[in-house]
Parts: structure tokens; sequence; C-alpha cells
């Protein structure tokens, strides 16, 4: 593809990811899909553009308002061809050249931005803090502690790339044999430095073709979500329920915590969600599950108010402001309405899995998120609610099980960011049944 045509095509993605609710990679996935013209050079040439565009949004958008050009799509990839340089030696004026395939020639008004905008730095010392740090001026008050504490370092972290994290499937493998299988494959990768049985790759590559995938020796998960999965605590011989269960990423790791011994219940919303839980389960070679399609969002749906488990999870639906690096576009869709309606959601489920909970038994919340209102403010609303009969569990033992490491922190959940553990941002907060 010539300079033009990439550039139109990441005109055409952003284009996408501004009108559907679609994550990012899927749309890039799909547009790709139909264009088998497109080579692997074109697509990395493509997707850079695309996410130095989605992470750097609000420099890029205060530059075109400081140079005077309409925000679009087309404008910021002009801007970012200029101030980011995601391609090198390839100057605007080559990558908008009019043709079959490349976009409209440059007008008067887009010739002079450039000539006003060239020789500069993305930064620029008239940018508030929101705007150099790509944050919309709505969300800096609502960030939790950890981030506000070190809030330039965190927030930058959250802007660069995030790693592509594994978890080996200990019912059929080691680390030890997984990092082998993918070193004898030519992809170097080493262990996380806090999941037991994460592994984290040198660099992105293809994964789905390996045989070691494909026999369920390992499955894609954050350092983090595998982290969360293992501090839940679920044993073998356990009953335990997955209140969100999705597409199974943490049942799957919580399966392997119970050595496939016991019943692990997976409940969700959504009937295809829960089908691509079940391949990957077939896939990694467990067997004590089930799967329950909920008939009202966010209910019990199938479960009784009689049936009680040793231990609940809330894998909550929420901001996804903790992977932000992973879904950069996910930050410029939320709004103050959106996140209300996460927090009812978020009281609700709490309630709900509450119930399920027998004395004695864990009640585990989680989100991948780093904003107060869907961590600690909600458990701490929901231990003041009357008739609330549990209590905070500090995280520090097992954190100790988990990692083998000393919990530096003094409260009694669990929040981890990029900038000081360098995983996704998550938040964990272990809670009791009391014995009556």
């Amino acid at each position: 593809m010539t300079p033009s045509a990439r550039c139109q095509a990441a005109i055409e993605i952003l284009d996408a990811i501004e009108e559907t609710a679609r994550a990012a990679d899927s749309i890039i996935r799909r547009y790709f899909r139909t264009r088998r013209y497109a080579g692997s050079s074109d697509r990395r040439a493509i997707q850079a553009l695309v996410y130095v565009i989605l992470r750097k949004r609000g420099q890029l958008d205060w530059w075109c308002q400081r140079v005077g050009v309409e925000i679009t799509s087309r404008s910021r990839v002009l801007i970012a061809l200029i101030l980011c340089s995601p391609w090198e030696r390839i100057a605007p004026e080559d990558a908008f050249l009019p043709g079959k395939y490349g976009p409209a020639a440059l007008s008067e008004n887009e010739v002079a931005s450039i000539a006003a905008s060239r020789g500069e730095s993305l930064d620029h010392s008239a940018q508030t803090e929101s705007i150099s740090l790509n944050i919309p001026v709505w969300l800096e008050g609502l960030f939790c502690s950890e981030i506000k504490d070190n809030y330039k370092i965190e927030i930058k972290s959250i802007e660069s790339e995030s790693d592509v994290d594994l978890r080996v499937n200990t019912l059929k493998s080691s680390r030890d044999e997984v990092l082998s299988e993918l070193r004898n494959s030519g992809i170097e990768a080493m262990p996380t430095p806090f999941a037991p049985h994460g592994i984290r790759l040198e660099r992105r590559s293809p994964l789905t073709g390996l045989s070691a995938f494909r026999n369920g020796l390992f499955e894609p998960q954050g350092e983090a979500s595998q982290l969360a999965a293992a501090l839940a605590g679920a044993e073998p011989d356990q009953s335990v329920l997955d209140l969100c269960a999705g597409a199974g990423g943490k049942a799957l790791a919580i399966a392997a915590c119970m050595r496939n011994e016991g019943r692990l219940v997976l409940h969700d919303i959504d009937p295809a969600r829960l089908r691509r839980a079940e391949e990957r389960m077939q896939r990694a070679g467990v067997n004590i599950h089930e799967t329950q399609i909920a008939t009202v969002s966010f209910s019990l749906g199938k479960i009784s108010n009689e049936e009680k488990y040793d231990n609940v999870i809330i894998d909550a639906p929420c901001s996804g402001s903790g992977i932000w690096r992973r879904n950069p576009e996910a930050k410029w869709r939320l709004n103050a309405e959106r996140l209300g309606e996460h927090t009812v959601q978020q009281h609700d489920l709490l309630k709900i899995g509450a119930k399920a909970v027998r004395p004695g038994g864990r009640l585990v919340y989680m989100t991948c998120s780093i904003l107060a209102a869907e961590n600690r403010d909600r458990i701490d609303e929901f231990l003041t609610t009357a008739g609330t009969n549990f209590e905070l569990v500090r995280p520090a033992a097992d954190w100790r099980r988990v990692t083998g490491q000393e919990f530096e922190a003094a409260g009694g959940d669990l929040q981890l960011t990029p900038g000081r553990h360098g995983t996704d941002g998550f938040y964990v907060a272990i809670l009791r049944r009391r014995v009556e």
C-alpha cells in the first residue's frame, strides 16, 4: 500500500471507532479481514498511526484548534503525522496525495496548518495538565488515591502500550515447559514478576497457531487479572460462583486453582460469551464447570436464594479505566452518565452476590478500574449498609501466598496500577461472611 492508501485506511478505521461502541482492536481486525491486500507491514503502520492518535487525542485535538482545522479523524491523522512521527521519513504531503485509494487532496487551510505545526512539539507550555496528559478534564479528580499520589507517572504509564501476558494452564503444563515451547517457536518470553504462572512476551507474536495454545497449555491473560483470580482463594472441592463470567478468562484460572476438583458455576447475561467460555474450558481440560444464563440483567437468574457457595466472585462491569493501555478509545467514550450506570450495577451486584455466600465464605469484588467510585467507594458503601454481615479481609496473607512477596500497602484492599506494578489497573476487595 502507498502512504496515501495507508493514511486513508487509518482515517476510515478512526471514523468507525467514533461511530460504534466496539473495541478498537475488534474494529481493526474486521477492517483488515475484508482487505486481504494489506500486507503485514501495511497493517503494522496503520495500527501504529491509529493507536498513537487514540493515546494522544487530547493533545492532537488541542493542536487542531491551535492551527485552525476542524477536529476530525482526517485532521487528527494529519497533525499526528507532523507531531508524533509514527511513520519515519513520510511527509504529510506525501501521505495526503490524492488518488484512487488515498484521501482527498489537502485544502489550503490544511496546507497552512502543516506550516504552522511543522517543527513544533506535541507538548506545549500552553496546554493544561489534563490536555498534556490526554485525560478528559471531568475525570481529573475521580482517580483512586494510588493514582493521585503519583499522578503524572501513573497517567503517563497508562499512555504506554501494554505487555502481552500469558497464564500457564497448570492442569496440563508448567511455566518452564511453556517457556521452553515458546522459545522453540522463536518467541522470546520471561516469567511475570508477581503472578506465579504468568509469562510475559518480549514482543507481540501470533499465538493461536501454536500447538501449545491449541492443546490448552496456556491462555492470554494480563498479569493483574491472573493475580485477581489467584487472590480470590478458591480451593479444591469448594463450590465457586463466577457471577459475571463473560468469556471465562478468570474462571479458567480459578479452575486451575481448584485443581479441577469441586464445582464451578459460570453465570452471565450473554449466551454468546458463555459459549466462548465453554470452548475455552474444553481446550483447557476443565470439567468441573457448568454455565447459567441470567434471565434478567444483573440478577441471579436460575440461582436459588437458598443456594450458597464457598466463594462468590464478582468481576463487575466497569469503566475499563485500568485497561486504557489496551483500549485507549474507552477513555474518550466514557462520560459521567455511563460511569453512574456502572456504579449502580456494581452496587446491585454486591447485594446479589452477598446473598449467595455461605457463612464463613468469601465474596471477592474486582474491577479493571482505577476510579475510586467503582472500587473503594462501592466497598465502603456495601460494608456500611444496614444488615451487611461481611468483614473486609486484608490481602497481605493472600498476596504472600500467591506471589511469595510481602504486601507493601497498608489498606484492607488491593489496587494495582501501571506505574507502580507494571500491570493493568486492577482492584480487588476480599470480604468474608461472618458466621452467625
